[in-house]
């Protein structure tokens, strides 16, 4: 779900995207984070921040599509 909802982002031109993962036990957030270091078109992200999510989400910017 996560590797279609980037692809979806940068076909619209979104680069910069908030995964919510949760805050529980931190299996997701390391799952999804090991997902995000595979995928090229990452082109890096950081924990969500105060009003961001803080430590339950995670701000990814993504690679614009080459033309």
């Amino acid at each position: 779900v996560v590797t279609e909802y980037l692809r979806a982002c940068r076909e619209q031109g979104i680069l910069e995207v908030r995964i919510v993962h949760g805050k529980g036990t931190g299996t997701l957030r390391r799952g999804v984070l090991a997902l995000l270091d595979r995928l090229p078109e990452v082109a890096g992200y950081r924990q969500g921040g105060p009003g961001g999510g803080e430590w339950g989400a995670v701000i990814v910017r993504l690679r614009p599509l080459a033309d």
